[in-house]
This record gives C-alpha cells, structure tokens and sequence, in this order.
C-alpha cells in the first residue's frame, strides 16, 4: 500500500505538470500495488483521455463503472464514457482504426448495447428492492413503507420483463447481490433511500438511451416515483 501510494502521489504531480503519459504509467502501476482499489481505473481513464489514449480510457471508464457501483464520479465518467464512445477513432476491443464510414455506425451500435445493458440492469435492481422490501416487512412485522413497495417494485419489474420481451433485448439481468435485512428500522429505511436513488439513476438512463416512446414512458413515470414519491417515503417513516 506504501508503494502504491507514492506511485499515487507521482502520479498527481504528473498531471499538474500536464505530463499525462506518465501520469498514465504511475496510476496503472499504483493499482497493480493495491488490486482492489478499484477507482485507480478513473484516474487511468482521466490521464489516458488527456495522453490522448481514447481506447485505453474508454476500457478504464468501463472498468470503473463496472467495479465501482457506489462512487461520486460515476456521472463524470458515465458521461466521458457516452462521448468517448462516439468520438474516439478506435474499437476498443480490437487495434483496429475505424474509418471515418464505419465510426458511426460502430457508435451507434454501442449506444443499443449500453440501452440493452441499462434496461436488464433497471430490472436487477427493481427486482431486487422488491426482493428486499418484502424481507424488511417480513422481519420487521410488516412495516411501512416496505410491505406496500415491495408489492409496487414487483409491479415495476414485471412491467420492465415486459418490455424487455416486447422489444427482443437480448441478454440476462445481472446476478443481484444478497439480501441483507439490518436489524435496525432505520437502518432499512436508509437503505431504502439509497436504492430509490439508485433506482431512479438507472430508469433515467435507460430514459436517456431508448427512442421508443412505449420505453420511455414507462421508464420516466418510475424515476418520477422513485424520487418524488417512494425516496420521501422512506425518509418520512424513518425513526426521528
């Protein structure tokens, strides 16, 4: 961790002094000396995208937003991520150069592929705070607001199921995590502010990613009740 951290600290003065490819070479090595500090990939993305490295800062944004599921700058890197991907000359699975034809194309097969990954992971969570809710109630003798939203989630997630077989998206919602009930009300009711949050983040993707009409209806009546609904539930049955 000592190395890493000076490996850090050389980094940073890199990026002051504007020398990004370096700064590039002192963040990857400093994640190689702490493996499981996953954010190190946003500061590689950040320096390569100034080396001028496109493909080796769009695979660390993904990197990033796939390892780091709770961080303040996911929405940068989301973002840099959505630009990068429409704007940068290479594929970032191959050494491929794509041709100024091809470019567009390959964008916008890449913004399907990330609606499609949005949806399937707006379903995983809504299911799973269905899941959660019903375990809150359960444990905690049927408490509100949590019997009542576990009902609606699984409304929601039927109504996402739907939709994802409607419009033949392929792929599978990803494994959610477990399902932990904190012993304390309060405790849950936080949780619970922090997944409408969450919830509500994805559907505004999957808003911002479709064109179909049906999707985004759909998609922006749940982040409105997300946020202006069950977030101030939560909020106001928690123990003062």
């Amino acid at each position: 961790m000592d190395q890493a951290k000076k490996l850090y600290g050389e980094a940073m003065a890199a990026m002051e002094a504007k020398d990004f490819t370096t700064a590039v070479t002192k963040f990857e090595g400093a994640y190689q000396f702490a493996p499981d500090k996953h954010a190190f990939n946003y500061n590689i993305a950040s320096a390569a995208e100034l080396a001028g490295d496109c493909r080796k800062a769009q695979n660390h944004y993904k990197m990033f937003l796939d390892l780091v599921p709770k961080h303040e700058a996911r929405g940068s890197a989301e973002k840099t991520l959505a630009k990068l991907q429409k704007t940068c000359i290479h594929d970032d699975e191959t050494t491929e150069q794509l041709t100024a034809e091809n470019q567009e194309e390959r964008a916008t097969k890449r913004v399907v592929e990330e609606g499609d990954r949005a949806i399937l992971d707006a379903l995983a969570e809504t299911q799973w705070s269905a899941r959660y809710y019903a375990a809150v109630a359960a444990q905690h003798g049927g408490k509100q607001p949590f019997k009542s939203l576990a009902k609606t989630k699984a409304r929601h997630a039927k109504r996402i199921e739907k939709l994802i077989a409607d419009h033949d998206i392929p792929g599978k919602p990803r494994e959610a995590e477990e399902i932990s009930v904190p012993d304390s009300i309060d405790d849950a009711c936080q949780r619970g502010v922090s997944q409408e949050s969450r919830n509500a983040t994805l559907y505004d993707k999957v808003f911002d990613l479709f064109e179909d009409k049906d999707i985004v209806r759909i998609m922006n009546r749940y982040a409105s009740k997300a946020e202006l609904r069950h977030m101030p539930m939560f909020r106001d049955n928690c123990p003062r």
